[in-house]
C-alpha cells in the first residue's frame, strides 16, 4: 500500500517539528492567571457579601411594610449567615495559607532561592494549595 501524496508530507513535517517552551513566558503566564483569578474570586465573594448585608433592612421593610407573617424574617438569619460565613472562611483561609500567597496573590513567607531542589516543591505545593482555596 502506497502511502498518498498528503501522508507523505505530513510525515515529513512532523519529524522536523520541535517544540520549545520558554519558562520564564509560561512562568509569567501561570501568575497573570492565577492573580487574575484571585482577584474575580474576591470580587465575587464581595458582590455576595454585599449584597447579603443589603438585603437585611430591604427585608425587614418589606415585612414591616406588607405586613408579611413572621415566616418572612426567616430569610434574615440566613443573609446574616451568607456573609459571616463567606468572612469568617476568607479570615481562616487567609491565615492557613502554608506556602506564604495572600489573597491579594503577594507572597507573604520566604521561599527557597530559585536554583534550589526545594524551590519546585515548594512552587509545586503552593500552586496546589492555591487552586484548592481559591
Amino acid at each position: 500500500m502506497n502511502p498518498d501524496p498528503l501522508q507523505q508530507a505530513w510525515h515529513s513535517q512532523a519529524v522536523q517539528t520541535r517544540l520549545t517552551i520558554d519558562a520564564d513566558l509560561l512562568l509569567k503566564e501561570v501568575q497573570r492567571n492565577q492573580q487574575t483569578f484571585t482577584a474575580l474570586i474576591f470580587w465575587r465573594d464581595v458582590r455576595e457579601v454585599g449584597v447579603s448585608l443589603l438585603l437585611i433592612p430591604v427585608w425587614v421593610y418589606m415585612g414591616v411594610r406588607m405586613s408579611l407573617p413572621w415566616t418572612w424574617y426567616l430569610t434574615i438569619p440566613a443573609l446574616v449567615w451568607i456573609a459571616g460565613f463567606m468572612l469568617l472562611d476568607r479570615i481562616r483561609q487567609k491565615r492557613r495559607s502554608s506556602c506564604g500567597i495572600s489573597w491579594d496573590g503577594v507572597s507573604t513567607t520566604r521561599s527557597p532561592p530559585p536554583d534550589s531542589a526545594g524551590h519546585a516543591l515548594s512552587t509545586r505545593h503552593c500552586i496546589r494549595s492555591a487552586a484548592w482555596q481559591s
